[in-house]
């Protein structure tokens, strides 16, 4: 038994050099001495009906989410508003530094997001965009 071929008792001998490949027999039987350029891999390969299958399957999964997501979004920000419209409000008289921020995450609110608030805010004492004057009053929920 030659050094290459002996058993190793060392825990390496379930290693074995040998590689297995697939090969493509046309005609006959494909010997490990032929050239391996008459024998061709074989490369799984999907149909094309499986390729459209598998496409639309895809498309109809990222579709699903979508919508998902959406209406998740929807039902989310109509439960923010609805805790919002029944939250009692305040009238607070906006100090020097004050932003609608910094107000929104003063209110008891927590479930609903401070942007929510903030929103809600801009829309109910008709503010665009710009910074709060000193002596400004604003509603604010969740201060009652």
């Amino acid at each position: 038994m030659t050094p290459n071929t002996a058993f190793a008792f060392d825990g390496t001998a379930a290693i074995d050099a040998r590689s297995y490949e697939l090969f493509l027999i046309r005609g006959g039987r494909c010997a490990r001495t032929e050239k391996k350029a008459s024998c061709r891999r074989v490369q799984p390969q999907l149909s094309r009906r499986q390729c459209l299958s598998l496409t639309i399957s895809s498309v109809a999964l990222i579709a699903f989410l979508l919508v998902l997501s959406t209406v998740s979004d929807t039902l989310a920000h109509q439960a923010s508003l609805r805790q919002i419209e029944s939250a009692p409000k305040c009238t607070v008289v906006v100090d020097s530094g004050d932003t609608l921020w910094s107000l929104a995450e003063t209110s008891s609110l927590d479930e609903v997001p401070t942007a929510e608030i903030v929103a809600w805010m801009r829309c109910a004492n008709n503010i665009d965009e710009g910074p709060l004057r000193p002596g400004q009053k604003l509603l604010v929920p969740g201060l009652g």
